[in-house]
């Protein structure tokens, strides 16, 4: 190229500098086309990390090591070791380490496990009480603690073993807490049963669901009362264990009449497909929504509504997007309030909205899919300080307030009702001697 310019140089001057100018262009096009990608790259990935959930921005390998294996592991294992080493990413280790009991000499095998997660107080926001699993802390199963007697925070010895193939010696590590895993549990009794067994602890003007709502067309909400709902969250191994637990406790005095499976659905989605409990007030605003304030009849406490509903996926699925969400009041993707003149008086958001004095009266939602291919539905489990909210909301629901039907009741159908009073942990333990916890 250059001898071709010097030769045009001589020749013809303006031709060889037209050809210099467009050789320049060339070069720094050659240069910064692919810095000007690069960076181009960078800010496309960079709005992608700032648009992905948590978990589209995790990358978690998990992996065992052998005690008796000398090697320096896996190659799974070093590109683990090389990820977590590069900037911008935060490392979180969680451990579970298998557990066994010495007996007379013997070494038997694992039986349980211990599980530990680093910082794991960091990604919870607490109400009351302490975060499950602290610094220096492990979780211990249910079926070990009662096994060792071991209640939450009793203090055990742990140690720490050492194999190789020819022997095997234990090192005694510093004391831990023990804090033991289980259930998440809701007792509820029927308000009338309470109120009999312990009336200074009980909330006024709370009753059962005596009567069906039934709206101005016919619809109707039914009552199926029972006396006690227990409410059981977990592992789905340890919420068997309890459940049959309590059943077999309770055998002498009650007769289980109804009991149901839920699931989680793409995490907080009900089967409609829409986001469930979008309205719910932030934990650290739940208790004053949920709790009966102190200095009022059954204080701690909280009036639960208990619903189970059938719904006709197939007829809600054939309408249009755009008139699901009409019907919802939302939209489906990002659970975005429709403005009131689109969404409509009739929608589920306008109907189960509770305003007193122009104030909205806020719930909280803990509803459960639940069910089969064939026959499923949703759980609506709705706390609240105050029945007189719940009570409202199926009023508006079945049109008995003002004759206008929720939309959304054309495509699922209650198939019970039920009003409970849950007392808080200190009213069981004063009105029964026991404890929920």
């Amino acid at each position: 190229m250059i001898p071709i310019l010097y030769a045009m140089l001589r020749a013809r001057r303006i031709q060889a500098l037209a050809m210099l100018f467009l050789a320049a262009i060339a070069a720094v096009a050659a240069i910064s086309g692919p810095a000007y990608l690069t960076h181009v790259n960078a800010k496309v990935t960079a709005q992608q990390l700032r648009d992905a959930s948590a978990v589209q921005r995790s990358i978690e390998f998990s992996g065992s090591v052998s005690p008796v294996d000398d090697s320096d592991g896996s190659a799974e294992s070093q590109l683990t070791l090389q990820l977590a080493t590069l900037p911008h990413f935060t490392t979180v280790q969680a451990t579970e380490l298998p557990i066994t009991v010495p007996a007379a000499g013997v070494l038997k095998p694992p039986v349980e496990l211990l599980v530990d997660r680093q910082n794991a107080c960091d990604h919870v926001t607490m109400i009351s009480g302490r975060c499950m699993i602290g610094v220096a802390e492990v979780i211990l199963p249910v079926k070990l603690a009662t096994a060792f007697h071991l209640r939450p925070g009793d203090q055990m010895m742990l140690t720490t073993s050492i194999a190789s193939k020819d022997q095997f010696s234990v090192i005694p590590s510093d004391p831990f807490h023990a804090t033991v895993t289980g259930v998440n549990l809701v007792v509820g009794f029927r308000p009338e049963l309470w109120a009999g067994h312990a009336p200074s602890a009980a909330p006024d003007g709370v009753t059962g669901f005596a009567e069906p709502v039934v709206g101005p067309d016919g619809f109707t909400m039914p009552a199926t009362q029972h006396d006690l709902v227990l409410w059981l969250g977990g592992a789905h191994d340890l919420v068997f264990d309890a459940v049959t637990e309590a059943a077999c406790g309770l055998d002498a005095v009650a007769v289980v009449a109804e009991e149901t499976i839920g699931w989680s659905y793409h995490r907080d989605r009900d089967l409609t497909g829409f986001i469930d409990g979008t309205e719910n007030p932030s934990l650290s605003e739940a208790p004053e929504v949920v709790l009966i304030p102190n200095g009022s009849a059954g204080a701690g406490g909280s009036v639960v509504l208990v619903q189970q509903w059938l719904h006709d996926v197939a007829a809600f699925e054939a309408l249009a997007v755009e008139e699901q969400e009409r019907v919802i009041g939302r939209t489906k993707q990002t659970s975005t309030e429709l403005a009131e003149e689109v969404r409509g008086a009739a929608s589920h958001v306008s109907r189960t909205t509770i305003e007193e004095r122009g104030v909205e009266q806020h719930i909280f939602r803990r509803n459960t899919p639940f069910g089969i291919a064939t026959t499923h539905g949703t759980m609506f489990i709705g706390f609240s300080c105050d029945q007189q909210r719940l009570s409202r909301m199926l009023a508006r629901m079945a049109g008995a307030e003002d004759g206008i039907r929720d939309a959304l009741t054309r495509y699922t159908t209650a198939v019970s009702g039920a009003y409970y009073f849950v007392p808080s942990n200190d009213a069981v333990q004063r009105a029964g001697g026991i404890s929920l916890l």
